[in-house]
């Protein structure tokens, strides 16, 4: 098994996962660079993708820390014990962009990082998140299915 690679204690690392390409659009990547862009000063910030073209590369490079690139798939579960086992760490921040990030996707990276974070658009999911963030108008506490430690931000 490949030895995960050990990170400065004096910031704290955020990892990022969506994808984004021509034919799927950027808006997830574009969203949570934002974020970096603004986190970047206090945390270490590591985006994590599968299949990124130039674009992309260019960046995630600009805004983050590092960039890694995963292994191409379509089973998601695969993915996310990958990241469990071989990116993440206990002490991490993950924050997850993306309509196929489900319920089983979220226990599983949850079972290595400090803190889940989810941004969501569809509240159509049971979410094992500690943090909701959903920007729409009219949407409300009760529209999502929570764990009782996770706190929305709504607006």
């Amino acid at each position: 098994m490949k030895k995960k690679k050990q990170y400065s204690k004096s910031k704290k690392r955020i990892l990022f996962r969506a994808d984004g390409s021509v034919s799927i659009g950027y808006g997830h990547i574009i969203r949570l660079l934002s974020l970096c862009s603004i986190l970047r000063k206090e945390y270490r910030c590591v985006f994590t993708t599968q299949n990124p073209d130039k674009y992309l590369i260019d960046q995630i490079k600009e805004n983050c820390d590092e960039l890694i690139v995963l292994p191409k798939t379509k089973n998601l579960t695969k993915e996310a014990l990958y990241i469990s086992n071989n990116i993440s760490n206990p002490n991490d921040i993950i924050i997850l962009d993306g309509y196929n990030f489900d319920t089983n996707y979220q226990r599983q990276i949850k079972t290595n990082v400090f803190k889940l974070v989810c941004i969501d658009d569809n509240h159509e999911i049971d979410f094992v998140a500690d943090a909701i963030i959903n920007h729409g108008e009219g949407i409300r506490q009760k529209d999502y299915v929570t764990k009782n430690y996770t706190r929305i931000y709504l607006g």
